[in-house]
């Protein structure tokens, strides 16, 4: 992931103030959702499904937030029948 999604991962990550942590969520599930298939790829491959996990397991999780992970998922189901590894190769290296 470029330089700028890492950044709002790891706002995300240490954030204690709840709006501002679902604001970030938001924010770097806006760049993972949709069409751009390689950022996915790297996402899953970088163990997004397991942070997905993390976060709807967790108590501390606000039911806001877990929509917004639910919704991230639902568009990482919806389009994995997509997510071909060859083709995603070939759009990394162009």
């Amino acid at each position: 992931m470029d330089m700028g999604a890492f950044n709002l991962l790891n706002r995300f990550i240490i954030e204690k103030n709840i709006p501002l942590k679902e604001s970030y969520f938001t924010a770097f599930s806006s760049l993972i959702r949709g069409q751009f298939l390689a950022i996915k790829r790297l996402f899953i491959d970088k163990g997004g499904i397991e942070l997905i996990l993390v976060l709807l397991a967790s108590d501390k999780t606000t039911k806001r937030l877990k929509k917004k992970v639910v919704f991230l998922l639902r568009d990482l189901i919806y389009m994995d029948q997509l997510l071909d590894f060859e083709r995603v190769e070939r759009d990394i290296e162009d």
